[in-house]
């Protein structure tokens, strides 16, 4: 058997987690949206308010920003995502996704940005979806198994 290497998201953390990250970009949107922040403040103001790998990720990228040390935006971005989230913290499909969403944020039109956000909170959706389709599935695969093995323990025992 081959190593492990890295530990495996459950089906709750990994929903867990794709909660985080859309309560995230709900909150982006609605600051693009409504307030205007400037990018900088918006990734501070989501930082503060999200929790965990991605506060640390927001947090970061805001520090960044202000130096104006680095490049554009989207490799800004994806730089920050590389140091701040584990690749182990986030499903392949949901990490892919931000570095995308990283790209979209990039555009100097609000609209584009809003558009880019409207698109990943509908792909975050679908992930979640059918994350708790699996859930379902594997909760009445357990049930059938714990009736079976009742069922031949009974039949053992009698």
């Amino acid at each position: 058997m081959g190593q492990v290497g890295k530990a495996k998201l459950t089906i709750q953390q990994s929903l867990d987690k794709l909660e985080v990250l859309k309560k995230a970009l709900m909150q982006m949107q609605g600051e693009l949206r409504y307030l205007h922040s400037a990018m900088p403040d918006l990734m501070e103001t989501i930082g503060n308010r999200t929790q965990g790998v991605l506060s640390r990720f927001f947090l970061s990228l805001a520090k960044e920003m202000e130096k104006k040390e680095q490049g554009d935006f989207a490799s800004l971005w994806d730089s920050q995502i590389k140091k701040k989230i584990p690749a182990s913290a986030l499903e392949p499909e949901a990490r892919s996704l931000l570095f995308e969403t990283g790209r979209q944020l990039a555009d100097n039109d609000r609209q584009s940005k809003e558009d880019g956000i409207t698109f990943a909170l509908k792909q975050l959706e679908d992930m979640i979806q059918k994350r708790n389709k699996e859930k379902q599935n594997r909760l009445k695969l357990y049930y059938v198994c714990g009736i079976m093995v009742g069922a031949m323990l009974t039949i053992l025992l009698v």
